[in-house]
């Protein structure tokens, strides 16, 4: 079976602020025990949900030539596209990674095969040089997710920052079973649409893309 299990712990009717950090411990620890405990599955559901975020680029890419995407490197069990990035490339798309410095809004530099990365101060890989570069749509990987289109991430604010200064098209990405229930807050920025090793959802117009891309 694809679809894991319902992390244990997380069945609270509302997670609200005070219960985040606990939530964010459980969902982090479950993605990685999935990682190591059951790799093949694992494995398995990481290339749908790369299968699936290939078949909605490559649908943009059809209507917005030079589309340049904000994605994210895979860091703690999260989804791995990297297998498709080559492929991406191919179309037309142009991949980048975000800069990461506390407190600020992320920013974005080009991502290929001769990009010089370095781990940041989060033990993320990030580009070293080069300019920035403003993306069309940002994929954000979620710790949680809920069935509103709202996301928990990591705790530091960075996509919320980056979309109050300049409201892009955002897509989520995460496995099924970080479904969970949040208390919105009011910095929480929404999703336009999430990807899951079960396909893609939208929230914004559904089955067309967000925004007009």
């Amino acid at each position: 079976m694809i679809i894991a299990v319902k992390p244990p712990g997380i069945k609270n009717p509302v997670i609200g602020p005070s219960a985040r950090r606990d939530a964010r411990k459980q969902l982090v620890s479950w993605r990685l025990n999935f990682a190591q405990q059951s790799p093949e599955c694992f494995n398995q559901a990481s290339r749908l949900v790369g299968n699936h975020l290939g078949s909605l680029l490559m649908e943009l890419a059809d209507v917005a030539p030079q589309l340049r995407v904000g994605l994210y490197w895979p860091f703690r069990a999260e989804p791995d596209w990297l297998e498709h990035a080559h492929d991406w490339r191919l179309q037309g798309i142009t991949i980048l990674l975000p800069v990461v410095r506390p407190g600020e809004p992320l920013k974005f530099r080009r991502f290929n095969a001769a990009t010089s990365l370095k781990r940041d101060a989060f033990g993320i890989a990030t580009p070293m040089r080069g300019p920035y570069w403003a993306p069309d749509l940002l994929v954000a990987p979620c710790v949680g997710f809920d069935l509103r289109g709202y996301r928990l991430g990591f705790g530091g604010g960075f996509y919320d920052r980056t979309q109050a200064q300049r409201r892009l098209p955002m897509i989520g990405v995460a496995f099924e079973a970080q479904c969970v229930d949040l208390q919105v807050e009011p910095h929480d920025q929404p999703l336009d649409g999430l990807i899951t090793e079960a396909g893609v959802r939208w929230w914004s117009q559904p089955g067309v893309a967000p925004h007009g891309l």
